[in-house]
């Protein structure tokens, strides 16, 4: 199988697997498979084989980059850093809007939460 070989895109929905810049083969992942395959990725007899063998690489590929978001996301104590980040990158004035609205949108829902 040359599947090693062969470069893969993948935008989540679409795959193309690529063989010296060329489509060789394509298919759509769904829930965690490929399926609407065209192509081959390799002999015949080795086919079904190679497909399987790419979507245990695409679920990896995909867990091990999911790991790495989520530990870059949180610091040692476990604050989501990405939260802190995007509220630094607003002015104190935008983040205090953005507060006052948060409050507002907090006094709404008690207040319509006590209506029922």
């Amino acid at each position: 199988m040359r599947i090693r070989e062969d470069s893969v895109e993948w935008d989540g929905d679409r795959i193309a697997v690529l063989r010296d810049g060329i489509a060789i083969a394509r298919g759509r992942w769904r829930e965690g498979r490929i399926v609407e395959r065209s192509g081959a990725l390799a002999s015949p007899e080795e086919d079904d084989t190679a497909w399987r063998a790419l979507e245990i690489e695409i679920r990896r590929g995909t867990e091990a980059f999911l790991e790495q978001v989520n530990a870059e996301a949180h610091d040692a104590r476990g604050v989501d850093v990405t939260q802190v980040d995007r509220a630094l990158a607003l002015s104190p004035r935008a983040r205090l809007e953005a507060m006052e609205a948060q409050a507002r949108s907090v006094v709404e829902l008690t207040r319509d939460a006590s209506r029922d």
